[in-house]
């Protein structure tokens, strides 16, 4: 378990804004187990005292590359990012580049402390509306996917199971009476609505959603 200098989270704010940095060492010296060491408006300036968490203020998330140099420094490992608003693929591009988590204007006093809290630990924080679009966008994209399989005829399943199964074009027509040719056009078009580009795309694809599965 991590333990934190008398059981304090230490974070150095830094953000291109001298008076919101200062704003926000203001409510976080409020809040019991958080302690601001220090803070930058020459973002990205990297941390000159030892923290547990840097706290990376944004005007907008065009600016991620600031994230690299800041997680480069050895004093602070773990980069928590605000902006005011998140589109949701800059989210995913946040965590993907190292991010340890991302906050937007909508979290409560309560919930940022929450998240200072779990991004020391190394625990994936957001701002519970965040959360929440990146959970409807997996269930929407799960959604879209099932519903690509279901577009399917019986015999593009058919095919599909044979592709998963390992059988040639030659194979596929001998196992189900028909011609090269016939094969092709359904595998043509169960490519289309699948949205991939090949064979191999589309077995990938089908075991790896449960579609169909190989003894």
């Amino acid at each position: 378990m991590i333990s934190f200098p008398q059981g304090r989270v230490r974070v150095w704010i830094s953000g291109p804004f001298s008076l919101v940095n200062k704003a926000f060492a203001a409510l976080l010296a409020e809040l019991p187990g958080l302690e601001v060491v220090g803070f930058s408006s020459d973002s990205p300036e990297v941390p000159v005292q030892p923290a547990d968490l840097s706290l990376l203020i944004l005007v907008s998330t065009e600016t991620l590359e600031l994230l690299n140099q800041l997680r480069a420094e050895p004093l602070a490992q773990r980069v928590l990012l605000f902006a005011p608003e998140w589109p949701i693929s800059q989210v995913r591009e946040a965590l993907q580049a190292g991010a340890t988590g991302c906050l937007d204007a909508e979290i409560s006093l309560e919930e940022l402390a929450a998240a200072l809290r779990q991004a020391a630990r190394g625990d994936l924080a957001l701002s519970p509306s965040l959360q929440r679009a990146l959970i409807l966008e997996m269930v929407g994209a799960k959604t879209s996917e099932t519903h690509a399989f279901e577009t399917l005829s019986a015999r593009e399943k058919e095919v599909l199971t044979l592709v998963c199964e390992g059988l040639s074009n030659k194979h596929i027509a001998q196992r189900l009476y028909l011609s090269i040719r016939t094969v092709e056009n359904h595998l043509a078009r169960l490519y289309g609505k699948l949205g991939v580009n090949s064979r191999t795309e589309a077995a990938v694809l089908a075991l790896q959603q449960g579609w169909i599965t190989v003894d």
